[in-house]
């Protein structure tokens, strides 16, 4: 399990295509978040395999949000 923030969500729609993104990794078993809009957005994942935090970034950042450095 790991905690992510993610930046730039302003709407619903943002959050449910990031939860998307991320469910659809492989080993992925839980992906949920409270929206934060215009802060940080708290993003919790829960794998069964070893997922790479640069494999939730790449999601996250494909559907054109970020996710803030430690």
């Amino acid at each position: 399990t790991a905690l992510f923030a993610v930046e730039g969500m302003v709407c619903e729609s943002c959050m449910a295509a990031v939860l998307e993104n991320v469910h659809a990794i492989t080993g992925v078993t839980v992906a949920a978040m409270d929206l934060v809009t215009g802060g940080l957005s708290p993003l919790l994942v829960t794998s069964g395999t070893t997922v790479g935090a640069n494999a939730i970034r790449d999601a996250v950042e494909h559907v054109g949000f970020g996710v803030a450095s430690p």
